[in-house]
């Protein structure tokens, strides 16, 4: 009876939105167990599927009592039609026949892809496939033996039991399965970025797997139309399961599973969910005993964070006073794989905290500007002098607020720079993988920094080419250095950069030169380098040479003539790299210039002149050289 309830139930009812779970959750609240519905009778009464009214479950069960809970609209439903049909018999299977975490981590892996179509509208063929790859066949081919054959599933009810399809099932060995799976993740046989288009399935033939990417690919998603907010946000109770099991599982290649899942579930889920749940999940993991677990917790972690578009005000300071705090122990982590990773997503939670930041205050700065206008608009007779008081009250405020984003702008820049100094003039066995990590971002980086402070680090990172030990680190440098001149301006990347790339080009690793190679055609297409840089001063004729003081007009070799004897090389790599240049810069420089001072610097190594154009192949310049060193010019060795 609704009088005889206590006041404060009565008001957390009424806060209820729906009025048929409003008047449901009255029912289950019956004193007399008599009056009450088994659970299967409520979920029929609630679900989208339900069409019948109350009236015709009491002629069913003639010994309930009629209870007006209406479904004349399937559309009205409060519980969505997806829990009825996918979750409640998975949330039954968990509850009843699967016992051990790991192995309910696994079943949540393995139905992946039907919760995903059913909640979310959306056929996630590539998180289907990377987590049926991850499981292993073991489960996979229980699962669907048991879909295709009901008879063989285990019925429900019967506890710790063996399916009865599969009496040769361990529950076990489907565990140690998935852990040598996980441990070929560890070991390098997948790496991040791979095509997206995979083959079919066939465990036997290749051990690589699927990598999890950041983003969700766009060609294995097939959308199979808007599904309601109720059926979408029934995503968290499968958020939930695989939260409250991850607490309690014993092997890590369990926990690395629920990691994943959350991972790929959150690109599906909104925001305040993945700020509220999932990221402070997320965290926590980060302090887990496993190195695998600490590394993959913080790619999750600023991936989700990077796919957050919408947040309230009170998230603005996320970055600074919560997530840089719990993350910055990683930079010193005794794991070589956890500082990896922990360097290779710095510049994504740079990026995201900057994003966050700009959108904070922006909010405030809109805020203030809308109370501003109302005052406005809802004072019109007051004095002159009142009016002169709000406008300099309002350009304080307004003051204020551009002040208060400086210092936090620069807090984050701080941080930020902190730990890529750290890492930069780490001297330990085994840096050179985080600095290679770190270069990777470098684009993201110089957004966040800007140009002031993209001065600081430049220094930091062209120490990389006295690194004689790792070539892969001063390559990885090579390649990534375009991003940091387009941030500091052509004046400093000739200034400090050229020089420094100009040594790249005697380095003993083909690798390296053909990546200095590949980084000055960039420069050159990016329009970084003047006409004197590229000619040199005894081709170029400028019209102000003869006002520039003398010291400044001393001789300096162009990178075409350094370059040109590159052609000739014994390496095809480093051939065509050279040949990309040579092109570029006969693009980039006036029909003229091109035709004369480019022949001049490339006759010693050439047997014909070529008519270079702007759409020459480079097999024509490659015909038109003399022999190189191997014998042959374009043949790769």
């Amino acid at each position: 009876d609704a009088s005889n309830m206590p006041l404060s139930l009565k008001q957390k009812l009424d806060k209820i939105e729906s009025s048929k779970m409003r008047a449901a959750c009255r029912h289950m609240l019956s004193l007399d167990p008599s009056s009450r519905l088994s659970p299967v009778d409520y979920l029929d009464r609630l679900s989208a599927s339900s069409s019948s009214s109350i009236t015709h479950d009491a002629r069913r069960n003639p010994k309930k009592p009629d209870v007006k809970i209406s479904s004349h609209s399937s559309t009205l439903a409060p519980i969505p039609e997806c829990f009825k049909t996918t979750l409640y018999p998975l949330l039954l299977r968990l509850r009843i026949e699967i016992n051990s975490p790991d192995a309910r981590i696994a079943l949540i892996a393995c139905k992946y892809g039907d919760v995903i179509k059913a909640t979310v509208g959306l056929k996630d063929s590539w998180g289907v496939m990377y987590f049926s790859r991850l499981i292993g066949p073991t489960l996979q081919l229980l699962e669907t033996s048991a879909k295709t054959d009901p008879s063989k599933k285990s019925k429900v009810g019967e506890k710790n039991c063996k399916p009865s399809g599969d009496p040769g099932f361990s529950l076990n060995e489907m565990l140690l399965e998935t852990e040598e799976l996980l441990r070929q993740i560890d070991s390098g046989f997948a790496t991040r970025g791979e095509n997206d288009n995979f083959p079919a399935l066939d465990l036997s033939s290749s051990p690589k797997l699927l990598p999890l990417l950041d983003n969700i690919p766009l060609s294995p998603l097939n959308e199979l139309g808007p599904q309601p907010a109720t059926a979408q946000l029934s995503i968290v109770i499968l958020l939930q399961v695989v939260f409250s099991s991850v607490r309690h599982v014993q092997r890590t290649s369990s926990k690395f599973v629920a990691l994943k899942l959350m991972h790929r579930i959150a690109l599906f889920s909104p925001d305040d969910v993945r700020l509220q749940r999932i990221v402070p999940f997320v965290t926590s993991l980060l302090q887990d005993p496993e190195p695998i677990i600490r590394a993959s917790g913080i790619r999750v972690l600023a991936s989700v964070l990077s796919t957050v578009t919408s947040f309230p005000p009170s998230d603005a300071q996320l970055f600074p006073q919560y997530v840089f705090k719990k993350v910055a122990h990683l930079i010193t982590d005794p794991s070589l794989i956890v500082r990896v990773a922990f360097a290779e997503n710095i510049a994504l939670l740079a990026e995201t905290s900057l994003r966050f930041l700009d959108v904070g205050h922006s909010v405030s700065l809109y805020e203030t500007v809308i109370g501003r206008h109302n005052r406005d608009g809802n004072c019109q007779d007051i004095s002159k002098g009142e009016k002169t008081s709000q406008m300099c009250s309002s350009s304080s405020t307004t003051t204020m607020i551009k002040s208060s984003y400086d210092s936090d702008l620069s807090a984050l820049h701080e941080v930020v720079l902190r730990w890529m100094i750290h890492i930069t003039t780490d001297t330990s066995d085994h840096s050179s993988q985080s600095k290679q990590a770190l270069l990777g971002g470098l684009p993201r980086l110089c957004n966040f920094f800007g140009a002031e402070y993209s001065f600081q680090i430049l220094p930091q990172i062209l120490a990389f080419l006295n690194d004689r030990k790792d070539w892969q680190l001063r390559a990885a440098l090579c390649h990534n250095l375009p991003s940091v001149c387009v941030a500091v301006g052509r004046a400093a990347t000739e200034q400090f950069v050229i020089p420094c790339i100009e040594t790249a080009l005697n380095d003993d690793v083909e690798q390296v030169v053909s990546e200095a190679l590949k980084c000055l055609s960039m420069l050159i297409s990016l329009s970084l380098l003047t006409r004197t840089s590229l000619l040199g001063t005894d081709l170029s004729s400028e019209k102000s040479s003869h006002n520039v003081p003398v010291r400044s007009r001393r001789r300096r070799e162009g990178i075409v003539r350094k370059c040109a004897p590159l052609l000739l090389h014994q390496s095809y790599s480093v051939r065509f790299c050279a040949g990309c240049l040579i092109l570029q810069t006969w693009r980039i420089l006036d029909h003229t210039d091109a035709e004369v001072f480019v022949n001049i610097l490339l006759r010693p190594y050439l047997r014909y002149n070529p008519s270079l154009g702007k759409s020459t192949p480079l097999s024509h310049l490659f015909a038109c050289l003399e022999m190189s060193l191997s014998g042959g010019i374009v043949e790769g060795n």
